[in-house]
Parts: C-alpha cells; sequence; structure tokens
C-alpha cells in the first residue's frame, strides 16, 4: 500500500540505508533528477549534491539516524549536469529489516526560486532607478514618511535623519496638503515641483 501512496505522490521520494545508498525511490524523483529509478538505486544521496557539499550529506546523515528532522533548501544535480533547487523534507524511518533508514521528500522549486531571484534583481534596478531620479520620490506609510530619494532631500535641504520617521504634511505647502494626501493614498508619489513644499 506505502508503495501506492510513494508512486501517486507529485514529490520526489527516496529511501536510503544509514550509509545513504538508494534503496528506493519513486517515478516523481526520477524526472525531477533526470534519473530511471534502476540509476538512482545504484546510487547514494551524495551523488546529488554540488561536489563542495558532499561533506554535508554525512552530517545530516548523521543527524537523521540520531532522531532529526531535516527541512532545506538546496540544489541537486541532475543526470544532465545541470542543476535543480528543491526543498527536502527528510527524516529517520524503520526499513523492512528493522534498521533505520532515511525517507527524503523532494519538492522542485525552481521555478519558484527563478522568480525570487528575478524580483531581487528587478527589484534592484528599481531603487538604482529611484535613487538616480531627477524627481523627488517618497514613500509614507499612514502619512509617516518610509523612505525619500537624495533628489527630495536636496529639494527639502534636509537629511535623512530628520526626514525618515516624520509626519508628511510638516513639508508641505499648506494650500498643497489636501490635494497631495490624496495622491498618497497609493503610499507614494513623484514629486517635480519644489512649489508644493514649504
Amino acid at each position: 500500500a506505502w508503495r501506492v501512496l510513494f508512486e501517486q505522490s507529485p514529490n520526489g521520494i527516496l529511501l536510503g540505508d544509514s550509509h545513504g545508498n538508494i534503496i528506493y525511490t519513486n517515478n516523481a524523483a526520477g524526472t525531477i533528477l533526470g534519473y530511471t529509478p534502476e540509476e538512482l538505486i545504484a546510487m547514494r544521496f551524495h551523488d546529488l549534491v554540488l561536489p563542495d557539499i558532499k561533506w554535508q550529506v554525512d552530517i545530516n546523515i548523521k543527524k537523521l539516524l540520531d532522531g532529526e528532522t531535516l527541512i532545506s533548501e538546496v540544489y541537486n544535480v541532475r543526470k544532465d549536469r545541470s542543476r535543480r533547487f528543491v526543498q527536502l523534507h527528510e527524516t529517520r524511518v524503520i526499513l523492512p529489516d528493522g534498521n533505520y533508514g532515511i525517507m527524503v521528500v523532494s519538492t522542485d522549486i525552481t521555478r519558484a526560486k527563478q522568480a525570487e531571484e528575478a524580483l531581487v534583481e528587478s527589484m534592484g534596478k528599481y531603487q538604482v532607478l529611484v535613487e538616480r531620479s531627477n524627481d523627488g520620490i517618497l514613500y509614507t506609510k499612514n502619512g509617516i514618511l518610509t523612505y525619500g530619494n537624495p533628489r527630495i532631500m536636496e529639494m527639502l535641504s534636509v537629511s535623512n535623519e530628520d526626514f525618515i520617521g516624520k509626519p508628511l504634511h510638516i513639508f508641505l505647502h499648506p494650500t498643497e496638503r489636501e490635494r497631495i494626501s490624496r495622491k498618497l493614498e497609493h503610499g507614494r508619489i513623484v514629486l517635480n515641483e519644489p512649489s508644493i513644499f514649504e
């Protein structure tokens, strides 16, 4: 019955002995790693990681055999030498022969990781644009200033310390406060009109 459950799992599942030798795998693990089940069963957990962290596998095996459960995110090396970023849930199990073994449940999170990295890169580029903008750009939360780019500091002749954490309205000309407050309902405003400030 457990084999049916394992085979129907969308996650890769590997069972290994106390030395890290793979003794069982499901089809999903083969799909993630690019190996056939027969190939995986002839391998060790050590063969699936980058060379510079093979030593970590032995440390993790010891922790697992001592009863710890491990959750980690690592790169696995596929048969074609490409990498897949996976989340591993590893735990100790009792094998049919009565000895301790290790069960690894692997979820391929490569696409999510790539999206995360692209977002970080995009945010970095956005930050550079904001910092170098000729327009004054500021952010607020509930009317309190949380960020100002160098141009807004220059326009107001204030330092970062005298700006961040202060209410926006103290920097606005009285006739502009209501109009600007409406624009700031979205939390951000680009200011290129020095006349709106006091």
